[in-house]
């Protein structure tokens, strides 16, 4: 019994009629072609495809009252500079508090030792922070965090932060041995006791020390902006 094969005779005749009639062939292999080649999507930069953020707006603000700067709030600056390209350190005022520098002296004290942080811009303000953050184009308010306690409060402040302006907060913890660094603590130890420069100025700045020294000792607060 011999064996059986079938041959399909359509390339034999397409073969023929290519033949017969070469420019419809040539349309119909081009048309074949194209059919075959991959769409092409629109090319995306490539900044854009490493960071898709990269058009988004990277400010943060550093809201606070600094009264006085501590090496605390410094050591959140320097970091917090590092992860946003534009760090506004935004000088506010405390209404239920008397401060011992005007805001003005505030900010003079913080352009000093942040001067050398080209991203970094010191703004006094006043009203509500969240508002302050819209008016500069930030997308974030950044708040430094000491214990559980600061964390509670911060909280609450976040969060309704996030639903009447839809500001998100960072917060970034303190370093370890910025934890116990505490304005009101300092302003304390100043007026009232028997301290030692040099083991002051773990705290605070040496300069912004004498200077706190002078206004405490000389009996000069500030209310509203104004000394008393």
């Amino acid at each position: 019994m011999g064996s059986t094969f079938c041959i399909s005779l359509e390339p034999i005749l397409f073969i023929e009629w290519a033949r017969r009639n070469p420019k419809m062939s040539k349309r119909r292999n081009v048309k074949t072609e194209k059919s075959q080649m991959p769409e092409r999507t629109a090319a995306r930069p490539e900044s854009a495809m490493r960071n898709p953020q990269s058009t988004m707006s990277n400010i943060a603000i550093f809201p606070g009252t600094f009264d006085p700067v501590t090496h605390g709030h410094l050591d959140i600056i320097r970091r917090a500079s590092k992860l946003f390209g534009r760090l506004i350190v935004a000088v506010g005022e405390n209404p239920l508090k008397a401060q011992v520098f005007t805001a003005d002296e505030r900010k003079a004290m913080l352009e000093e030792h942040t001067r050398d942080l080209s991203n970094v811009q010191v703004r006094t303000y006043g009203g509500l922070t969240v508002e302050f953050a819209r008016e500069v184009g930030a997308r974030v308010i950044l708040r430094g965090i000491r214990d559980a306690v600061d964390l509670h409060a911060e909280l609450e402040i976040a969060t309704t932060n996030l639903i009447i302006g839809d500001m998100e907060t960072v917060f970034l913890m303190t370093s370890q041995q910025h934890i116990v660094t505490s304005s009101t603590l300092i302003k304390q130890i100043v007026e009232i006791g028997q301290y030692d420069s040099d083991h002051l100025s773990r705290l605070v700045p040496l300069d912004v020390a004498r200077k706190l020294e002078q206004r405490l000792r000389t009996g000069l607060a500030v209310s509203d902006g104004r000394a008393e």
